[in-house]
This record gives structure tokens, C-alpha cells and sequence, in this order.
């Protein structure tokens, strides 16, 4: 017989799938009418699934982390997406891996990083904190109760990993690199991003870094260094969600704080 953290959490995945599959039906189409709306209803799945089961079994919505923490936990979640997108995009361009785009650069540049910057990571959190109540506010306090944060960390980057990959192989949500390296570079980076996002929740108790570093990432990469930088042939092998650089970088990030805070030792 399962006992109550077990049935939360299947009770999570369950919903959360059932949620999902008409989204991600849609989405496969690459409709310009559905796809935008199925995106950002997968987005929300998770946060609606942790909602709809919390307030089921638990009546109540304690326990997610609601409070902001501390603003040293809030400023690491929004400086290290653009801290790998300065390293790994600065990279692409001085070796020619990736050319940047002198007119996107000249056009009100400064104005519309200083945009992207604030009133931009603050939309972009309206859908990023969608996936992490789920996740960090939800999945990741359940699975701390039975298990040590190194296995907390690997089995929501599974979870985590698994729940994208339909919009991988389905939809347009991909580079345009072999399906086997999108798949390999995005599941290191989404592993490399729990295992940071586990210890940020463990050392702030909140949610909010997680939805930051999720919004930073979402806004910095996706919309601003993406967009910032043209395909030279190979360049998608070394940027973007599914490139091998930002994998690199989240996985030393990954590791520095492990080692230095000891907190991801295995039961």
C-alpha cells in the first residue's frame, strides 16, 4: 500500500500527464493558431497538477516555498543564465563558431537589453513559474522526505527532461541539430539545472530563485543571446538549449556548489 508521499507524487505525474497530452497534441501540429497557447498550458501543467493534488490531499498549499528568501539566493538564480550566456555566446563569436549580429546590435541595443533585463524576465516568469511550482515548490520537498538531495536532484531532471521531450521529437521546439544531440545536450542541461535548483530551494526554502534562474535562462538565452547571434553552419552545435555549451557550463556550476556545500551526499 503506498503510503501518503507516494500517492502524492504518482497522483502529480498522473495528473500532470493527462494534463499535458492534449497540449502537446496540438502543439505537434506547429499550428501558429495553436502553438503558442499549448506552450504556455504545458508550462502551467506542472503548477496546476501540484496545486490540484496539494489542495486534495493535504488541503492546504503549504510546504512550496512562497516566501522570496533571501536576496542573495534571488540575485545567483537571475545572474547565472547570463553569466553562461556572456561566457558561452562570447565564446561562439570570438572563435567564429557563431557570428553576432552587428544590426540587432545597433538597433536601440542598450534600450531593449535594459528592457529584457527587467520588464522581460518579469513576463517571462508568469509562464517559468508554471513549471516550477511543480517542480521545485512541489516535487522536490516530496522526494526530499524519502530521499537525499543527489537522488532528488537526478530523479526530477528525469521527470523534468521527460516532460519536454515531446515538444522535441513532436514540434518545432528544437535546434535543427540530429534529434540524438538535441536530446543528449538538453537532458545534461536540464540534469545540471535541478542539481543547482535543488540547492538553491534547500539552502533559500523558496521557490522564487528557481522561477528566476527559469525566467533568466527562458529570456537571456532563448530571446536575447539567440537572437543576437547567426548560424555560421555549426554554431547550433554549441549554443541554445541544445548545444553543448550552456550543458558545459551548468554542469561546472553543478559541481562547484555540490563539492563546496556538501549537501548532495548520497543515503
Amino acid at each position: 500500500m503506498m503510503n501518503k508521499e507516494t500517492k502524492k507524487t504518482t497522483a502529480f505525474l498522473a495528473l500532470m500527464f493527462l494534463i499535458c497530452l492534449p497540449f502537446y497534441i496540438l502543439m505537434s501540429h506547429n499550428s501558429a493558431k495553436f502553438y503558442l497557447p499549448s506552450v504556455i498550458m504545458i508550462m502551467w501543467t506542472p503548477g496546476l497538477a501540484a496545486i490540484i493534488v496539494k489542495l486534495a490531499l493535504d488541503k492546504n498549499l503549504r510546504g512550496f516555498g512562497w516566501k522570496p528568501g533571501r536576496l542573495k539566493f534571488l540575485s545567483v538564480g537571475y545572474a547565472l543564465p547570463l553569466m553562461g550566456g556572456l561566457l558561452v555566446y562570447g565564446v561562439v563569436w570570438m572563435t567564429g563558431a557563431g557570428e553576432l549580429n552587428m544590426e540587432r546590435l545597433s538597433e536601440n541595443f542598450m534600450v531593449r537589453i535594459l528592457m529584457a533585463a527587467t520588464l522581460g524576465v518579469l513576463v517571462s516568469m508568469l509562464t517559468a513559474a508554471g513549471e516550477e511550482i511543480g517542480w521545485r515548490g512541489f516535487l522536490v520537498p516530496e522526494l526530499l522526505k524519502r530521499y537525499s538531495p543527489l537522488k532528488t536532484s537526478l530523479i526530477v531532471s528525469v521527470i523534468w527532461a521527460l516532460y519536454h521531450y515531446p515538444g522535441i521529437f513532436f514540434s518545432s521546439y528544437t535546434s535543427g541539430t540530429e534529434s540524438w544531440y538535441a536530446v543528449l545536450f538538453f537532458t545534461l542541461q536540464i540534469m545540471s539545472l535541478s542539481f543547482i535548483m535543488t540547492w538553491l530551494w534547500i539552502k533559500s526554502g523558496s521557490l522564487w530563485p528557481a522561477i528566476i534562474l527559469h525566467s533568466s535562462h527562458n529570456l537571456f538565452i532563448q530571446s536575447v543571446f539567440d537572437g543576437l547571434t547567426n548560424d555560421t553552419g555549426i554554431t547550433k552545435y554549441f549554443t541554445t538549449d541544445f548545444g553543448v555549451g550552456l550543458a558545459l557550463f551548468y554542469g561546472v556550476i553543478a559541481i562547484l556548489l555540490w563539492n563546496r556545500k556538501r549537501i548532495m551526499t548520497s543515503q
